[in-house]
């Protein structure tokens, strides 16, 4: 009972933290004075969570005249984050003054002219003159950027609650506690306690080392793309001004309910005094070392020899940086935070029911559904594996189903959160044709999209889900968990041909960490073939697995040549960045390719860059560029924060880390050989 009442607290928190003050807004209208001589439509794209998209856009038609008129555009009821005015949908002169802000009872609550606008994309010519600014448009969208703080004066009308440092900490600290209960408890839970703990340790360091390794040798504290919308911009800006509602922990990105990194980036900011996203890229590095050692503990049930393997080949793949792209971006660890409450909440489902297993079960579930969209989908899963293993033990029955009903509330709670998906809708497959090629390509991976090569790297996982059924064994630990493993990869992989089917193979390396657990459902399985002795489909499915054993090589060859591509990225964004922080001449980010900057336009990531509330929250090397330009408020020799020297000290430690756990695995093998051999005393003994 404690543990459903604290999950279900755990649920229905945002739903408190959400609910406006009575007598709030309900709406907000962006009054604006146009003249369009040639006439045409005009539209306001409001960016209160979502980014831009048309869902969240109002339009209105602007008849021709010379004349000056004001319109009115409705906004949602959200704090405004930015504001995109597409002025024209026809190219020529246009003339826009002054810009109103009201809430849907006419209270004003914010009024400025056009020279708080500046071109965004395609404007020829942009002069402000007594109050009113003749606009030159072009014909490709042109887009004017209302370079004004609303989100303020918009949380206050709506009676948003507001969070500060030190409830930032609390919920931080509440969740990393939970976090680490779980993971304890499923390593309570494995059998082989001392050999199991051994392997996770030992593996862990070795992910963590290595992953730390690469991270010291081509890491940047540049942050990229998202990074600064979904980070500074939505986070620490408003942190900074007072004004960070509770709500914009819980706001969806895009689909997904990202808390686990909000938290990661906001605590780690607070306790560093900077924001650097190498904090974040620490925090991923040991989130995927924990779900890799939890995987290569779960492999201790099986033989010795057998496990040792194990480990040290799921282990090797893990510590190269294959997913270069979720390891070098600080957002990206929410991708690993995602995969480690997986592979967590799947542990607890195979482990010996006690009051222990429940609440870490409940509090697993009820994180991971706030770690990415598909968060839901393990505690599911895992609710199916507590039925199916109560319909076959009877001694445990009761204690199973609690738990199943512990993790089918969670999921079921978790798929309602995620019923709608608000931005990236359009870009889902709309025919079955289109979602069936995507998930065929999906799980031909590593091989080239093809049914074929679907069959040979899912072949070693089949047949060993078949050998629980054919030899109709009493299910293990790792039977259960390897099961349910597959089962999520699986799943994994069709919500992604639903929400992503669009793109092209080889996948954005950003989707591997979660696919390349593949490799490990294919290792464990011809592992647990041999340990049955099961030895004709043991060597049936080894000879299957060469071909995506040598495209995984293949990837993993080429891995350190990816890491050194985003190296080479970051420090061009620096060439580009560092100039324009030191001279304030916003020529240097608007006259430059899309594809140069660390950030899809050149004038937001200016406007962002000039903020008073942004500045301050600048990496060291960053704030140094800016102390050296005209006029700043940065002064004097700027120094990094605690938390960076202390991840830059790990990141330099990273290879001795690596070489402990590997120490750790022969130690376990070799500790695990001698208890294993009778004393030679015992074996000259007579009979």
């Amino acid at each position: 009972m404690p543990a459903r009442l604290l999950s279900g607290l755990t649920l229905l928190l945002p739903l408190f933290l959400l609910s406006p003050a009575r007598g709030a807004a309900s709406g907000f209208f962006l009054e604006a004075q146009i003249a369009n001589p040639a006439g045409g439509s005009a539209a306001l794209f409001y960016d209160v969570g979502q980014w831009y998209n048309q869902r969240d856009s109002s339009r209105l038609s602007v008849p021709a005249g010379p004349d000056l008129h004001t319109y009115r555009f409705a906004i949602a009821p959200a704090p405004i984050r930015r504001l995109r005015f597409d002025l024209t949908d026809k190219a020529g002169p246009v003339r826009i003054g002054r810009f109103r802000l009201t809430d849907d009872k006419g209270n004003v609550l914010d009024e400025f002219g056009p020279d708080c606008a500046v071109p965004m994309h395609d404007i020829k010519g942009y002069a402000v003159s007594h109050g009113v600014a003749l606009v030159t448009a072009g014909s490709d969208n042109p887009m004017l950027l209302v370079d004004r703080p609303l989100q303020a004066r918009t949380a206050a009308a709506l009676g948003l609650h507001i969070i500060g440092a030190p409830g930032i900490m609390a919920l931080s600290l509440g969740v990393a506690a939970a976090m680490l209960f779980a993971v304890a408890a499923a390593l309570q839970s494995l059998p082989r306690r001392r050999l199991s703990r051994m392997l996770f340790l030992g593996s862990a360091l070795v992910v963590f080392g290595a992953r730390l390794a690469w991270l010291n040798a081509y890491s940047r504290p540049m942050p990229f793309w998202d990074e600064w919308e979904m980070d500074g911009a939505d986070l620490l800006m408003p942190l900074r001004g007072h004004f960070l509602n509770w709500g914009s922990l819980f706001v969806p990105q895009s689909e997904h309910r990202t808390l686990v990194s909000r938290l990661v980036v906001l605590s780690g900011s607070i306790l560093n005094g900077e924001w650097d996203p190498r904090v974040s890229m620490v925090a991923g590095a040991a989130m995927y070392a924990v779900s890799i050692g939890l995987i290569c503990a779960v492999a201790a049930g099986l033989r010795l020899r057998l496990a040792i393997v194990g480990t040290v080949l799921v282990a090797a793949l893990a510590a190269f940086p294959v997913d270069a792209r979720n390891l070098f971006c600080g957002d990206q660890c929410q991708m690993y935070a995602l995969n480690m409450m997986a592979v967590v909440v799947l542990c607890l489902a195979v482990a010996r029911p006690s009051k222990l297993v429940a609440a870490a079960a409940g509090l697993a579930s009820a994180i991971s559904i706030f770690t990415m969209a598909s968060g839901f989908v393990a505690p599911l899963l895992a609710a199916g594996m507590a039925y199916a293993q109560a319909a076959r033990v009877p001694q445990d029955r009761p204690a199973r189903i609690t738990l199943g009903t512990l993790f089918l509330f969670a999921g079921l709670a978790g798929l309602a959160l995620y019923r709608v998906a608000p931005f990236q809708g359009p870009s889902y497959a709309h025919s079955l044709r289109d979602f069936s090629g995507a998930l065929e390509a999906r799980l031909s991976w590593p091989l080239t999209p093809g049914a074929g090569h679907l069959l040979l790297v899912w072949f070693p996982w089949l047949a060993f889900v078949a050998s629980l059924f054919l030899r109709k064994r009493r299910l293990g630990p790792l039977d259960g968990f390897l099961a349910a493993l597959g089962a999520w990869v699986i799943v994994n992989a069709a919500g992604l041909a639903h929400g992503r089917p669009i793109d092209p193979f080889p996948f954005d390396n950003k989707y591997y960490t979660s696919m390349l657990l593949v490799s490990a459902c294919a290792v464990l399985s011809l592992l647990q073939l041999f340990e049955d002795r099961a030895t004709a489909a043991a060597a049936v499915a080894t000879a299957l697995s060469i071909p995506a054993a040598c495209a995984l090589y293949a990837l993993v060859a080429a891995s350190p040549g990816v890491a050194r591509s985003y190296w080479g990225q970051m420090c061009s964004y620096d060439n580009v960045v560092r100039p324009y922080l030191r001279t304030g001449n916003r020529q240097l980010l608007y006259d430059v390719s899309p594809g140069i900057l660390p950030y899809w336009n050149g004038a937001e990531l200016a406007a962002q860059l000039d903020s008073p509330l942004m500045q301050p929250w600048l990496p060291a090397v960053l704030r140094q560029c800016l102390a050296q330009r005209p006029g700043s408020s940065i002064h004097g020799e700027q120094f990094a924060g605690p938390v960076t020297l202390d991840c830059r000290t790990a990141m330099k430690m990273g290879p001795y880390l690596a070489a402990i756990g590997a120490l750790l695995i022969a130690a376990a093998a070799w500790g695990a050989r001698r208890r294993a051999s009778p004393p030679l005393a015992s074996q000259a003994a007579p009979g």
